[in-house]
């Protein structure tokens, strides 16, 4: 095996994803063509490629996110690994960013069940990041599992309020949304809005006030992600979350179109417990995702 004398490194700031696809797509994890399947990513890319004699043996990949950049990929093959070689890869992409003042913040969100997490932590810490943070409960379930939750035929009292299609919110109702503050950022509903399945999307409204939402997105050929379900804290005793929830699902069942169903669900939603009570029976798939970052100047 070759030591880390005679890797090299090299920075690429104009990388265009079908370029990282073609070129890289081995050396990724996660797989980030199927990570594009699932998400918008912001081009180009800012990557880091670590090479023995002129071959490529590990990739890390990072996304311009405005004040932020985020790692999407951080591979290493697995001959070359236990030599440093991931660890430079990021100090590597930390001192290009630093540099060039290029950012306030660089992080990273990744599940805690994969089998390098241990190893990404430790370095984390070695390199004075943040303490890493649970941030997302995700799971999946597919149609023939779900239809058997007996939850689904519970019809919840609505009362005074009233559900209907996200396609069919306002232009007034969408530029309201968007200056109301009982949400946190993380649950903006207008992410990634070009993905949304609007067939099993839905709002709730009070009063004429949008106080709730359900958002999926297509994510693959046979794939419904639930993305972002909020509903604002005053309503969330009185069972108002379940009625959109069901609705949705019904809906993805009796279409026969999507077989798969992944729930995303954080913990400033309000509804974990509530969802994990009735999901987890019927899971294919759970995991917690993990996020970490590090401050590389002050705002």
């Amino acid at each position: 095996m070759p030591s880390t004398e005679k890797v090299s490194y090299q920075l690429t700031t104009n990388l265009s994803l079908a370029h990282a696809i073609e070129h890289f797509l081995d050396l990724t994890f996660p797989d980030i063509a199927r990570y594009a399947q699932a998400k918008k990513i912001t081009e180009p890319l800012l990557g880091i490629v670590a090479s023995v004699n002129g071959q490529a043996y590990g990739v890390l990949l990072a996304e311009n996110k405005g004040h932020s950049f985020k790692i999407l990929t951080w591979f290493v093959h697995k001959a070359y690994r236990n030599q440093g070689i991931g660890e430079n890869l990021l100090l590597k992409l930390e001192k290009v960013l630093l540099k060039n003042n290029a950012c306030d913040l660089l992080f990273i969100d990744y599940d805690a069940d994969w089998e390098g997490s241990a190893w990404m932590e430790s370095i984390f810490k070695k390199n004075n990041w943040q303490s890493p943070k649970d941030n997302l409960w995700m799971c999946a379930t597919e149609r023939k599992l779900i239809s058997q939750a007996p939850w689904l035929d519970i019809v919840p009292k609505m009362r005074g309020l009233e559900v209907f299609a996200w396609q069919n919110i306002t232009l007034l109702e969408r530029l309201q949304l968007l200056q109301e503050t009982f949400y946190p950022p993380i649950h903006n509903p207008f992410v990634d809005e070009t993905r949304i399945a609007l067939a099993y999307s839905y709002g709730i409204r009070k009063d004429n006030k949008i106080i709730g939402w359900l958002i999926t997105h297509q994510i693959s050929a046979t794939t419904i992600q639930y993305s972002n379900f909020f509903i604002h804290s005053a309503y969330r005793k009185n069972g108002h979350a379940i009625g959109i929830l069901i609705k949705a699902i019904k809906q993805q069942i009796a279409d026969h179109k999507f077989e798969k169903f992944v729930f995303q669900i954080p913990p400033s939603s309000g509804q974990m417990a509530f969802l994990k009570k009735r999901l987890e029976p019927y899971l294919i798939y759970k995991s917690i995702m993990r996020s970490n970052a590090k401050t590389l100047r002050d705002k």
